[in-house]
């Protein structure tokens, strides 16, 4: 793996984090997982569901490079623009 690879993987994994436990897309899903125990806490730790998700994607690159780099481009290149947002609306 390069270091190009590790920092799509990083950006896609705090994308696909961020977007499982914060964003308000992913609402419904939350409330209705939450009752179930493992999955319920998983979702509700940023900590704990980045781990899950950065193994998934790590994974998901391992087995199928070709096939899953258009997803990670994506979450990528959005979790750099949410990076961006973030500190712009912070001045």
């Amino acid at each position: 793996m390069n270091w190009l690879d590790l920092a799509v993987l990083m950006l896609a994994s705090y994308r696909l984090t961020h977007l499982i436990v914060f964003d308000s897309i992913m609402e419904p899903v939350r409330h209705r997982l939450e009752p179930v125990p493992f999955i319920g806490e998983l979702i509700g730790c940023y900590w704990c569901a980045g781990v899950w998700v950065s193994g998934a994607l790590v994974g998901l690159h391992l087995i199928w490079p070709a096939g899953s780099r258009p997803l990670l481009l994506l979450l990528a290149v959005a979790g750099g623009q949410a990076i961006i947002e973030t500190l712009l609306k912070r001045e």
